[in-house]
């Protein structure tokens, strides 16, 4: 029998399950703060013609034209 104390073997449980957390969020695909996903043309087309002018603007700065062109025809790019 082990003689170890019952909160260090807490903390190395909770070592472990971390880890296996942190190996899981690495494969995933998570979506970047501040930002959102659209799955169908509808619905991107229907939040974009919700966002005011300057937000509109801000989304073709950061995307780019094309990209955005391409989301709201449902394309992937």
């Amino acid at each position: 029998m082990k003689n170890v104390n019952e909160f260090t073997e807490a903390v190395f449980l909770m070592k472990d399950e971390l880890s296996a957390m942190r190996k899981t969020a690495g494969k995933s695909n998570p979506i970047p703060f501040m930002q959102q996903r659209v799955r169908d043309r509808a619905s991107a087309a229907s939040r974009f013609q919700k966002l005011s002018p300057e937000e509109r603007r801000k989304v073709i700065e950061q995307n780019g034209v094309d990209a955005v062109m391409q989301m709201l025809r449902g394309k992937e790019g």
